[in-house]
């Protein structure tokens, strides 16, 4: 498992880009995640399990939450709705082996995620969450 609020950058990334949160109980799926996110520029915090990752986002601030689907203590959607009722704006990008095809999941614009498609279909999904937050992170 790994380190809680472990943050990983890049290159020192520019001024304007994103602060994710991502949680995956697998630390070689969430050490993948988290060195493509760094290096778009973005910087990461890293957990392993939900109940870290809520601790976080109960603690510190980010503009996006990647989750892995399937973990021991809460499920993905599980973890995303706790956020939402909390938080209802942040955007929410959820990663599974079982999804076929990117897509989005109502109430709420969950973005869904396959793994077997990463790093585009992350990336594609990390641009639209920006987009919708309204940032100038993304043109």
């Amino acid at each position: 498992m790994s380190e809680p609020n472990r943050s990983v950058r890049g290159a020192e990334p520019p001024q304007n880009m994103a602060r994710i949160l991502v949680v995956d109980d697998d630390p070689a799926v969430l050490t993948c995640v988290a060195r493509q996110l760094a290096r778009w520029g973005h910087t990461v915090v890293r957990v392993g399990s939900a109940n870290a990752a809520a601790a976080v986002l109960a603690s510190d601030e980010v503009d996006v939450l990647v989750s892995d689907l399937q973990m021991p203590e809460m499920d993905g959607f599980t973890l995303a709705a706790r956020t939402h009722a909390t938080a209802p704006r942040l955007p929410v990008i959820i990663m599974s082996g079982s999804f076929h095809e990117i897509g989005v999941r109502e109430p709420g614009g969950i973005a869904l995620v396959p793994k077997g498609q990463m790093p585009g279909a992350l990336q594609i999904a990390v641009e639209r969450a920006l987009k919708r937050l309204g940032s100038p992170m993304v043109s």
